[in-house]
Order: structure tokens, then sequence, then C-alpha cells
């Protein structure tokens, strides 16, 4: 795993395969993560939430045996009819699936996000903003 290249976000990112599942008035999605930070996460879906709908989520980080939960707010949503097209920011999506904000988010598990980001990557977590 490595740093995700090219990114111009404030938090840096790594590239992460991690199960995650996402709840939104009753509706369920297991799916996985291509990429998290601290202050978000990509779940590579082909049935994603609809943008601004805030999901309830559950995730385990590798090498980490406790369940991480957080709140986000869907941002952003990849096409899935096979375009290519990112709907919300007029890109070429790689992957299907949907950008993901974390909105209420403990200390603990911002934490362990820290932790794993600083051990993938090998340096201090500095925000680069």
């Amino acid at each position: 795993m490595e740093s995700v290249p090219n990114e111009k976000r404030s938090e840096k990112r790594v590239n992460a395969l991690v199960t995650v599942y996402c709840e939104h008035a009753k509706r369920f999605i297991a799916a996985y993560t291509l990429d998290l930070s601290r202050r978000g996460i990509f779940v590579k879906t082909r049935d994603p939430f609809h943008q601004g709908e805030r999901v309830d989520m559950e995730f385990v980080l590798p090498d980490c045996d406790e369940v991480l939960k957080a709140i986000g707010e869907v941002r952003w949503v990849q096409d899935q009819a096979g375009s290519g097209q990112d709907l919300t920011r007029g890109k070429v999506a790689q992957h299907c699936g949907m950008g993901i904000e974390f909105v209420e988010i403990s200390e603990r598990v911002q934490n362990s996000l820290r932790e794993y980001v600083e051990r993938i990557t090998g340096q201090p977590w500095q925000s680069s903003s």
C-alpha cells in the first residue's frame, strides 16, 4: 500500500482494501474502500447512496481488531452505467462508487486512522492545509 499520487486534498490518503458496511434509511451496503484518510473514504460499489445522504459506517483496518464507526456524508458519486464519468465532479471515473466525508467521527477513530496512515506512509501525519 502506498500514498495515493497527485492528490490535491488537504489530508493524506492511502490505498487500502478494507471492507466497509454502510447504512442509510434501512438500506445496507457491504463494500470495499480503495482509499481512505482521516477525513473521508472512497467506497467501491455499483449501488451507491445519493449525494448528500448521511451514512452510518463500520469498518476494521488491517492489523486492527477494533470495529471503527463513523457517520459520513456522500459528497460525490461515480457513474454506475459504465460511462466512467464522475457524476458530480466531471472527471473520468476509474471505479464506480462514492466519496464519503466523515461528519461525525470520534477522536479515538480519528487517531486510529491517523496511526494507520502514518504506519503505511512511514511519515508523521501532517495536514498540508
